[in-house]
């Protein structure tokens, strides 16, 4: 019943846009509403209005939607912080909604998502993905031990901006490719809000040609490259002149661009395209 008067919403507002779920979360922590029914869709209106004067009816019809579907017990989500897995249609979160939140899904080199439970029935062709791979890392509840690979150190590397954690997974793909290792793989330990702990595992058929000692794996310190990069932002941004808002992205070489964008386009999530 429920469905059908949602289709009805759908027919009565041909600028509605919005996705609804049936399937219920993949994500961990969440649990399905009792309705059994999640919708995705920007629910903000298409404008604010100016000086006063109120948007358009025409232009909030989606928060007129999102109260209607909140009433009929539609849990509601934001279309930019979720997808669904390709196989077994559930949603996972796509965007953080905390400090120590990782990636409960894959996305595998032709964009496909899988959430974490479909990946765990036969983690075959992801294992593959993440073998000698240093820019992915394992975030999934997935048992490498058990998948035939070795941790190579007891303790975490760590690479973040309270100094000294200069632990580079670049650097130490190349000591393991310098080595003759090549079924090496990162696994994600901890995440906090300026840092992250990695650990690294070898096949086990490789495990002979890891040397006793340790391995290189420092690269830059994150930390003066952050200061390095937050200086120049500060020296651009002063040189800009003009209108507009001013918008910084600090590079992890150290350097930062600064450029204005107009109000409109800052609004419209658009300051960094």
């Amino acid at each position: 019943m429920k469905v059908n008067m949602i289709l009805g919403i759908l027919e009565n507002y041909p600028e509605a846009n919005f996705q609804l779920h049936i399937e219920g979360y993949a994500e961990p922590g969440y649990t399905d509403p009792d309705s059994g029914l999640i919708a995705t869709g920007n629910w903000n209106p298409r404008s604010w209005g100016q000086d006063g004067v109120p948007a358009p009816k025409s232009d909030r019809v989606m928060p007129r939607i999102a109260d209607i579907l909140d009433k009929l017990g539609v849990e509601l989500e934001w279309e930019d912080e979720w997808e669904a897995c390709g196989k077994c249609n559930k949603l996972v979160r796509t965007s953080p909604d905390s400090y120590g939140w990782t990636r409960s899904y894959w996305r595998d080199e032709y964009g496909e998502v899988a959430c974490q439970d479909c990946v765990l029935e036969d983690p075959s062709d992801y294992l593959k993905f993440l073998e000698g791979n240093p820019q992915s890392a394992d975030t999934l509840d997935l048992d490498l031990g058990e998948a035939g690979y070795f941790q190579v150190n007891e303790e975490s590397f760590e690479s973040g901006l309270y100094g000294n954690q200069c632990d580079n997974p670049e650097v130490i793909a190349e000591s393991m490719r310098k080595l003759g290792v090549n079924r090496f793989v990162f696994g994600i330990d901890s995440v906090g809000q300026f840092d992250v702990n990695f650990s690294l595992w070898v096949h086990e058929s490789e495990k002979h040609l890891l040397p006793d000692c340790d391995i290189e794996s420092e690269g830059a310190d994150p930390a003066i490259a952050m200061q390095s990069a937050l200086k120049d932002a500060s020296r651009k941004v002063g040189e800009l002149e003009g209108q507009g808002v001013k918008v910084v992205t600090c590079h992890s070489d150290g350097t930062a661009t600064a450029r204005l964008v107009s109000k409109r386009d800052f609004l419209s999530g658009k300051a960094l395209d």
